[in-house]
């Protein structure tokens, strides 16, 4: 690739052909005509024909476009960025994106043509109806496109006008660094922070499992927390993960009882320590204290292995809720032939050592459809929130797909204080 940028709001012919070359232009405001009917008609169809609550459907709308922020990241850097060998991949290479990088002032050559846009807007469709089923994918398709038009206007926007707020000076900034100061970082456009990959040896083979949780300080303030597995390809390494959702900070965690997965930080401190639940012998749930968030020596047993669909291992689904009744803390249990199930136990709210219920039948088990995939029989999740009266637990089932559930939180509670 050549170290070459031009200043002009005009680039170069890429096709003689007068016919070819009028397809290479489009209108900033093309893909807005283009998809948002697509965003309209299959949000009227979650609501119309599926009958989607307002909460599951701005869940998965909101999840959409989280997912386009990674999938603009991974093809920035993975895709468009590919180091080409040959005259025919250099030829590609410019085409797609390399005309961009060297004309950057170019209005009519800062979105996807029509001829890749919806193709591909069509091919992540399918996947995601394989991923998330046909219903869901009706709410959550509209948010994925929703971030794709945004990221396309912001990139006009950067290009071509001053951007105003800390937030959006930032952005532009950011990406001018990876026009004018180096183009193999700072890929991300329309949110250059989010996305996380390894980052040290222990990740060097994955991150997994984040139990993500919003911490309370004593002052009121707040904090994202969320507690993972690196994964090197042969030992794992719990740590702890520190996030406003600008900037991310990996940090290790230390101590006698930092062992094994399933660490999961309570949203407050308990007493005037913080607290968090653990998995140190692999089959049961401890608790620990401590007074400092980065080390963690003592560890206490306080919920084992009682029933059958748990009776091999029993580990936390993510942080514990705080609600009136007690810390809930939603389960996963694993029975005869590795079969996970999705139980719950309600804690004393303010010694949660103390058991005040648990129940005795799993609220979601991997059965029928949910059985069969690439790891079958496993249902699973790292994590779920209130909203109003429900209980909204997303889960992915035998490594296959990602869906959402909802629980009656009051029924739910009821269930637990009577040990059903």
């Amino acid at each position: 690739m050549k170290n070459y940028i031009s200043n002009q709001n005009e680039s170069v012919k890429m096709f003689d052909n007068r016919f070819l070359e009028f397809f290479t232009h489009v209108h900033p405001a093309t893909p807005l005509v283009i998809f948002i009917p697509v965003i309209i008609y299959s949000s009227y169809f979650a609501v119309e024909k599926y009958s989607m609550e307002t909460g599951i459907f701005v869940l998965n709308f909101i999840f959409g476009i989280a997912v386009w922020s990674i999938t603009e990241y991974l093809l920035h850097r993975f895709a468009f960025h590919i180091e080409p060998d040959n005259k025919i991949k250099k030829y590609i290479y410019f085409m797609i994106h390399g005309v961009h990088h060297d004309y950057p002032n170019d209005g009519s050559r800062l979105v996807m043509v029509p001829a890749i846009s919806i193709p591909l807007a069509a091919l992540f469709y399918y996947m995601f109806v394989f991923v998330i089923g046909n219903i869901n994918v009706t709410a959550f398709f509209p948010g994925f496109i929703s971030g794709y038009l945004i990221y396309d206007m912001m990139h006009y926007a950067i290009h071509h006008f001053s951007m105003k707020g800390k937030i959006l000076s930032e952005i532009k900034k950011h990406h001018f660094k990876h026009h004018y100061q180096s183009s193999n970082k700072y890929f991300g456009v329309s949110s250059p922070s989010w996305v996380l990959f390894p980052a040290s040896p222990t990740e060097s083979n994955g991150i997994e499992d984040a139990r993500f949780v919003r911490f309370i300080n004593d002052d009121g303030s707040y904090l994202y927390y969320a507690t993972y597995t690196a994964y090197d390809g042969k030992v794992i390494t719990p740590q702890l993960l520190e996030t406003d959702f600008k900037y991310f900070k990996m940090i290790t965690l230390n101590g006698n009882a930092i062992q094994n997965k399933g660490m999961a930080l309570f949203p407050r401190k308990i007493n005037g320590k913080f607290a968090m639940l653990s998995r140190q012998d692999g089959e049961s749930i401890f608790l620990m204290y401590s007074d400092n968030m980065h080390f963690w020596n003592d560890a206490v047993r306080i919920v084992k292995p009682k029933y059958d669909w748990e009776f091999m291992q029993i580990g936390n689904c993510g942080s514990p809720i705080e609600t009136d009744r007690g810390w809930l803390v939603l389960t996963h249990g694993v029975g005869s032939f590795r079969q996970y199930s999705i139980g719950a136990i309600l804690l004393d709210i303010n010694d949660p050592s103390r058991i005040i219920g648990r129940l005795s039948e799993p609220m979601l088990v991997s059965s029928g459809v949910l059985r069969d995939g690439y790891v079958p029989n496993v249902v699973y999740t790292c994590g779920c929130l209130v909203h109003k009266d429900k209980l909204i637990v997303p889960y992915s089932y035998s490594d296959l797909r990602t869906t959402i559930s909802t629980v009656d939180l009051p029924r739910l509670l009821q269930l637990l204080q009577s040990g059903e």
